[in-house]
Order: structure tokens, then sequence, then C-alpha cells
């Protein structure tokens, strides 16, 4: 779960967008990624229980 966060959060950061905003947009942005990803986790094992 963790590397899968950290693999997302590494190509984010590399992205060029992230170079000229400020930090409070990126982590605002990057938090509801991961938050989305955690949801996404969550709803494919909810539906492999089933």
């Amino acid at each position: 779960m963790k590397s899968i966060i950290q693999k997302y959060y590494n190509s984010i950061l590399q992205t060029p967008f992230f170079e000229n905003n400020d930090f409070k947009a990126n982590l605002i942005f990057i938090l509801s990624i991961i938050f989305f990803i955690v949801l996404a986790e969550d709803l494919s094992e909810m539906a492999r229980k089933g």
C-alpha cells in the first residue's frame, strides 16, 4: 500500500507543474490524489469480497 503511494507521490513531484506553484496547493493536490488512490483500493477490495 505504502509503495503505491510512494510511486504516485514521486511521479507527481517530478512534474514541472509543481515547480512553479505554491507549496500549500501542492500539498492539498497530493493529499487529494492519495485519498483517491486509497479510496479506489478500498472499493476494489470490497468488490472482490463481494
